[in-house]
């Protein structure tokens, strides 16, 4: 008899079959990137660096806002 510890887990998203625990987005990114020999995590760094990069630009202001402000 197979208790509920032994089931394999089939992920409805990326189609994964194990029996880690597999249930968000973040789980299948991850395991994307284990599967293409990526280090795990990988993309949340990427992003933050992303991020990082955008808050040290200057704001943008569009042609509106620089006219709003004359009149």
């Amino acid at each position: 008899m197979e208790s509920e510890f032994d089931k394999e887990i089939e992920c409805s998203t990326c189609g994964y079959k194990g029996e880690d625990e597999h249930d968000d987005l973040y789980d299948c990114v991850e395991q994307w990137e284990e599967d293409n020999g990526i280090r795990k995590g990988q993309w949340m760094v990427d992003w933050m660096r992303r991020l990082k990069e955008k808050e040290t630009k200057e704001p943008y202001d569009s042609d509106f806002v620089k006219w709003s402000k004359k009149h």
